[in-house]
């Protein structure tokens, strides 16, 4: 009644294809740049409006009576009637996650998250199940009508609450929203006859849709530039950050080579203090011996001669004397020696040149020069080293440590002692041993002997002093040559000192 005749039914029909294909190339348009936007940028924003155009054009395509059927054809066509709801739901679920998402609602506002998210869960849940499984689709109209419109005005409040706080992109979004509602209420007085119908009410969900999708799609455009000043600034303030830990790294190298500085200097400061600590330890240790231990038998010898020349004793008196007076005389000479030595090291530097020595032939040397001390105190001396072993040490060394080892064997032996010297060759090395019948010492005077800085000086049998110099030196002398020196003692039992050196 309304077409009038079969010419103006006719032209109404391809009036309707016109429409109906114009539609669909802006759909397919629209899905294909925002494909491209998708492929391009990579934001996953761009995936969700893909399934947003796809699923409101088969919506609006079947409200105005399209056979979206023979599009999808792997579904039967009566499940497109039976069951219209279930399949409305993906409709809304991808508005409202494309709502959620572009104006980032979960940030943004919170509240109306929620609000959308019950919606969402009546419209995409609740209403498919019903309509599957307990109402058909006539029953479900009038909930389904006042849920949609619910939901779209939801959406549109969103939109208004966004402009206002002034979120990226809600000036698009809103008016989007604006006419698509405002292309549903048209349809929706159509329906219910309150509007006449005409070209303009029958397609007014069309195209609310079409100016929505556009503006969805200028927003999503809009949404590109954004992100490209969102990361060049993210990429200036990477640039910044790298820079500036850059040179937090090179003042933190800076301070920590400071800190290495320092340290170093440190370490050689608390070295300088402790060499001249060991030389203010020397030096009052030199001059001890110098004003002490020398001045007194030099002094005693000096007293006797004196008394001597002024007639005071007689020769015989003297001759009494010179027994000690050798022995003193042999202490002096022993200690001088030693001092030479260490001033020489001291002021020149430790002069270290090995060769291969005849051991036996370096120790008989040494006990020949103690023969009248030896004698005088009744001491007997052995030499048990084999005639074939040879050494690799500085001769000069050798010689003094030898030297010192049997002094202080006779020094620390009484009348009728005995003293053994040994040697026995072990893994490139010759250990030597001065074993006595003295005195003995504690074990706690053993510990303490070649330890650093440790001056033990102890008189002898009958009375001789010591300067503690020699055992320092022998100590110093043997390591130097690449061996190692010890003690072991027992009191009134003896001592026993053993150094070794290599033979290679």
């Amino acid at each position: 009644m309304y077409v009038g005749s079969i010419n103006a039914l006719q032209q109404h029909k391809i009036n309707e294809h016109i429409i109906i294909f114009i539609f669909t190339g802006l759909i397919l348009m629209m899905f294909l740049y925002n494909l491209f936007l998708y492929v391009t940028v990579g934001d996953w924003v761009y995936l969700i409006y893909l399934g947003n155009i796809f699923t409101n054009f088969l919506s609006i395509a079947y409200l105005n009576n399209y056979p979206v059927f023979g599009i999808i054809t792997f579904i039967p066509s009566h499940i497109w009637h039976t069951h219209q709801y279930v399949w409305f739901a993906f409709t809304t679920l991808f508005s409202a996650l494309f709502v959620t998402f572009l104006l980032e609602l979960y940030k943004s506002d919170r509240l109306f998250f929620y609000v959308l998210a019950v919606f969402v869960f009546l419209n995409c849940f609740l209403l498919p199940i019903l309509n599957i499984f307990f109402f058909s689709v006539v029953d479900l109209n009038r909930i389904e009508l006042i849920a949609s419109t619910l939901f779209y005005l939801v959406c549109l409040t969103i939109g208004i609450r966004s402009y206002f706080k002034k979120v990226n992109n809600s000036f698009y979004y809103l008016w989007g929203w604006g006419f698509a509602i405002l292309g549903l209420i048209i349809n929706i007085l159509l329906l219910q006859e309150i509007l006449p119908y005409n070209i303009l009410t029958s397609h007014a969900l069309i195209l609310g849709s079409v100016i929505e999708l556009s503006l969805f799609s200028i927003a999503l455009g809009n949404r590109i530039n954004i992100l490209k000043k969102s990361n060049t600034l993210i990429s200036i303030e990477k640039t910044y950050l790298d820079k500036l830990n850059k040179d937090l790294l090179t003042q933190q190298t800076e301070i920590e080579s400071k800190n290495i500085d320092l340290a170093v200097m440190n370490q050689e400061l608390r070295a300088n203090t402790e060499s001249l600590a060991e030389l203010n330890q020397t030096k009052d240790k030199l001059f001890s011996i110098i004003g002490h231990d020398l001045r007194a038998p030099i002094g005693s010898l000096k007293g006797l001669l004196y008394l001597l020349l002024a007639e005071s004793i007689s020769k015989e008196e003297f001759l009494k004397f010179s027994t000690r007076l050798k022995q003193n005389i042999e202490v002096v000479h022993n200690t001088l020696e030693n001092l030479l030595y260490w001033a020489n090291s001291q002021m020149e530097g430790e002069i270290y040149t090995p060769t291969h020595l005849h051991l036996k032939a370096i120790v008989q040397e040494k006990i020949r020069l103690y023969c009248e001390l030896l004698a005088s105190k009744q001491i007997q001396i052995s030499d048990e080293i084999n005639e074939m072993l040879y050494i690799w040490s500085d001769e000069n060394q050798v010689k003094l440590i030898i030297h010192n080892l049997i002094s202080n064997a006779i020094k620390f032996t009484p009348t009728n002692g005995y003293i053994r010297i040994t040697a026995e060759k072990t893994a490139g090395f010759c250990a030597i041993s001065v074993i006595d019948t003295g005195i003995g010492m504690s074990e706690e005077k053993v510990q303490r002997l070649f330890q650093h800085k440790t001056n033990i000086s102890t008189r002898g049998t009958e009375g001789e002093k010591g300067t503690g110099l020699g055992l320092m030196l022998c100590q110093e002398m043997v390591e130097k040559n690449g061996g190692y020196i010890k003690a072991t003692s027992e009191i009134g039992k003896g001592t026993t000192i053993t150094f070794s050196l290599p033979t290679t």
